[in-house]
Formats: structure tokens, C-alpha cells, sequence
């Protein structure tokens, strides 16, 4: 559990990182700068979990707000929980 807890602390200063470098570099989605900053921190996460195969992290995921914002990250998460092994 504690090695899960340090890649989870990495993957939120990546994170952090990539999305300022994002936000410089951006053109204009429509979207507010905190609504773009959300969305790309969700869709990296949905990325390393994924990456991870963290289906719990994932399975948290569903059924909040930014998944209700952002259409297709639900789509997201929802595809890669098809691939959690049956239990």
C-alpha cells in the first residue's frame, strides 16, 4: 500500500507539472482555465490509474462530478474498467 501511496504522490506532481505546461501552451478549448486545469488533472489520473490498474481508483471516479462534466472522461473510465479482471 505505501509504494501505491508514493506513486500516487509522483503522479500528482507530474500532474501538476504537465497541466501548467498545458495551460501556457494551450489554445482556446471553450472551457475556463479552472475547468481546463480539472480536466486535464482527471485525464491524467484516469491515465495512470489505468496505467496502474488501480480498478479501485477508478471505480471511485465513476459517478462524480467531472465525469458528469466531461463526457467522454466517463467514457474513459469506463473502458478501462472493461478490462478489470472478474473477480
Amino acid at each position: 500500500m505505501d509504494t501505491l501511496a508514493v506513486i500516487g504522490v509522483l503522479a500528482i506532481i507530474t500532474v501538476g507539472g504537465a497541466v501548467a505546461y498545458l495551460l501556457k501552451n494551450s489554445s482556446n478549448t471553450g472551457l475556463s482555465k479552472d475547468d481546463q486545469m480539472r480536466y486535464n488533472r482527471s485525464k491524467t489520473n484516469i491515465e495512470n490509474f489505468t496505467h496502474a490498474k488501480n480498478w479501485e481508483a477508478l471505480e471511485n471516479m465513476l459517478n462524480t462530478r467531472t465525469l458528469r462534466d466531461f463526457p467522454d472522461l466517463d467514457k474513459m473510465v469506463k473502458d478501462a474498467l472493461k478490462n478489470k479482471p472478474k473477480s
